[in-house]
């Protein structure tokens, strides 16, 4: 193994180039909802109307699963990786000319139609070039772009709205979007057998990575895709990551206007705050993946138990923080990172490691478009929750939402399966 090792390291830049593409991905989708409480005021908008906009993205972004996952499985996922990037680049910069809440929500499904191409094509390409040793930290790695990308969001799109208006934000960002297609273009292979016959890997590297993969679908296991559909643990799974979703995109979306409407907090203020959970949620997020592979051996339930559990005071103390106390907030902030990102890297090394990797972005698409729902209906929920007072807006029915969310998605992990279906299909 260390003789493989030392061999080569390509796959740690494919998964340094999925780490950059997706930061980019998270980095449009979170200056939107950052500016939230701008393009409201600007556009004239209520809090129904801004919650439906917001959650309309994860409907098209759910839908889209479903074709990428299926499509990167049959054709690669390097080709819907390129489709992602090239549409919500463009998407992002229409978004600086919207006028109006019809503009708004076309701009949000397009977006979402968009970046719904990219996640499942990516995790395709993390089972089929990291062996099952590696799985936990590779994962928790590339995730903490999804908390790093919205840390570094609010900072510079505030610092670049108050300097030139909100419209500007999406205007520049279309630079990272073209730097990251032609990063995708050169360094991204679909498998190592490709990247090998290239001469971009050693025999070495490829030999370990393939030492360390499950066996391929024989022919006993044709069946395989309505087994996966039919598998109980899939649908728990699936459970488990509609309410995680829920949590998640239910806080980042409102997470800026809590801050701006209930606590007052200026606008370069509320920026530097609302990064506070993802800067946190980052180190939690590679810690979680090396719990998974050093103290775990591969577990993933422990390890989703304790941040669903320590996400239930979190949340719900947020929701009680008297007004303008950024000491207070600043500390739940970062309780709510830690936990509520400690599960990323081994919740999305599940489907990995469960099914085959033939048909991991089938499985991880059609898990994430339930998933999704979660992420569509939890901004429209909180939307509702929100209540209007004398002095602004109370955010408090938001957090206790969140922390029922939690506390559903704790429960629904105990009865969660580890053992992958490959195993159970052969002993069949």
């Amino acid at each position: 193994m260390s003789k493989a090792k030392a061999s080569g390291n390509y796959r740690y830049v494919i998964l340094l180039t999925l780490w950059l593409l997706y930061f980019i991905n998270y980095w449009d989708r979170i200056s939107v909802l950052t500016l939230l409480p701008l393009i409201r005021e600007d556009l004239n908008l209520t809090h129904a109307e801004v919650g439906l906009a917001a959650s309309i993205f994860f409907f098209a972004y759910a839908v889209a699963q479903l074709f990428a996952g299926h499509m990167a499985d049959r054709f690669g996922a390097k080709i819907m990786m390129r489709i992602a990037i090239t549409v919500f680049t463009a998407i992002t910069f229409a978004t600086g000319l919207i006028k109006n809440f019809v503009h708004f929500f076309i701009v949000r499904v397009a977006l979402g139609l968009g970046e719904g191409q990219h996640w499942t094509p990516s995790m395709k390409v993390c089972a089929d070039w990291f062996p099952a040793g590696e799985k936990g930290r590779a994962t928790g790695l590339y995730t903490t772009s999804f908390t790093i990308g919205p840390a570094v969001a609010p900072i510079a799109a505030t610092f670049i709205a108050a300097a030139l208006g909100w419209r500007s934000v999406f205007f520049l960002l279309v630079i990272p979007g073209i730097i990251g297609i032609i990063c995708l273009n050169r360094y991204i292979i679909n498998k190592p057998f490709e990247a090998l016959a290239l001469g971009k890997i050693s025999k070495g590297e490829y030999d370990y990575i393939e030492a360390g993969m499950p066996p391929p679908m024989g022919h006993q296991e044709k069946g395989v895709y309505g087994r996966v559909v039919a598998d109980p643990v899939f649908w728990c799974y699936s459970l488990i990551f509609f309410f995680n979703l829920a949590v998640y995109w239910g806080n980042t979306t409102w997470i800026s206007s809590f801050l701006y409407e209930q606590h007052k907090l200026k606008l370069s203020t509320m920026g530097m705050v609302a990064a506070v959970p993802f800067i946190v949620g980052a180190l939690s997020q590679y810690l979680g993946g090396i719990m998974m592979d050093k103290f775990f051996k591969g577990r993933i339930k422990p390890i989703l138990l304790i941040s669903f559990i320590g996400c239930l005071p979190s949340y719900y103390i947020m929701s009680i923080i008297p007004q303008g106390n950024v000491p207070l907030l600043v500390t739940f902030f970062i309780l709510i990172g830690f936990f509520a990102n400690l599960n990323w890297g081994p919740f999305v090394a599940f489907i990995q490691i469960r099914y085959p990797r033939e048909i991991v972005g089938t499985a991880a698409g059609i898990s994430n478009f339930i998933g999704q729902f979660g992420a569509f209906l939890s901004p429209v929920i909180a939307g509702f929750l929100i209540l209007k007072t004398e002095s602004g807006s109370d955010y408090s029915n938001v957090f206790i939402f969140f922390t029922l969310c939690s506390l559903t998605a704790a429960i629904a992990t105990l009865f969660l399966n580890e053992q992958p279906l490959t195993e159970k299909m052969s002993e069949k």
